[in-house]
């Protein structure tokens, strides 16, 4: 039964692709998570 689950998974998944990309590749620019979640 996936419930609600399916969104941690795929949250958890965003987050490590992010973090498989490095810090320097995040931009923070904008308040939030916006900056981050942009592409570069």
């Amino acid at each position: 039964m996936e419930g609600p689950n399916i969104i941690y998974r795929v949250a958890f998944g965003a987050l490590t692709a992010l973090a498989e990309r490095g810090p320097s590749t995040w931009h923070p620019t904008a308040p939030g998570t916006a900056g981050i979640l942009s592409p570069s």
